[in-house]
């Protein structure tokens, strides 16, 4: 996924997205108003038990039903950013801004970042097995993997090319899947395992 590519939403959730980018654009370009989009793409990382992203659910599933389950053929792909990375992208953001704001010149490689679009990732691709294979040795293979239908609306293939990021606001991600994922596993142990039971059954993963 780039920026120049034209966007095509698969799913509801999709489309709401790229409603809110018109708003943010129209806004921009009507009224001079300083926006920034910024497209994430698939985040992990800490302070997520009752979020419904795969690898909390996937964790979530470990501790409660000792099984995971993926929708789909397994290779399906998603490009995982750790909290942190991304954050920091938000930061190098918003400094740029402000400092544009403050002198109304370009700070970065002479272009400005009002009215832009950031694809924000890792630039690598992951399947879904690998993660479940991943989360699957951190349980010491205790738990299963099983495979149910594929859901309407998913994407295939799905991760970001960071090129303009790295670039124009100098990001670059630097914590491993592998690592942030056994923080994140480390995260969810230390949590009361009735408070995990909890948030699955609240999320729908139970």
């Amino acid at each position: 996924m780039s920026e120049g590519k034209i966007a095509k939403p698969l799913s509801p959730y999709g489309a709401s997205k790229l409603s809110c980018e018109g708003y943010c654009s129209a806004f921009y370009g009507s009224y001079g108003l300083k926006t920034v989009i910024l497209r994430f793409s698939n985040v992990y990382g800490p302070y997520c038990l009752h979020k419904q992203s795969v690898s909390a659910k996937f964790i979530k599933d470990g501790i409660s039903k000792e099984q995971l389950t993926i929708y789909g053929d397994r290779i399906q792909t998603k490009d995982f950013i750790h909290a942190y990375d991304l954050c920091q992208a938000i930061h190098l953001c918003l400094y740029t801004l402000e400092k544009e704001q403050l002198t109304n010149q370009p700070i970065t490689n002479n272009r400005k970042i009002s009215g832009e679009i950031f694809h924000l990732g890792t630039g690598k691709e992951t399947s879904i097995l690998e993660l479940a294979q991943l989360i699957q040795e951190l349980f010491d293979n205790r738990i299963k993997i099983s495979l149910a239908a594929e859901r309407k609306g998913e994407i295939k293939r799905n991760y970001s090319d960071i090129a303009k990021a790295k670039k124009i606001l100098g990001f670059s991600p630097e914590i491993s899947l592998k690592d942030g994922i056994e923080s994140l596993y480390k995260w969810f142990m230390n949590k009361d395992a009735n408070q995990i039971r909890e948030a699955a059954v609240l999320s729908g993963s139970e």
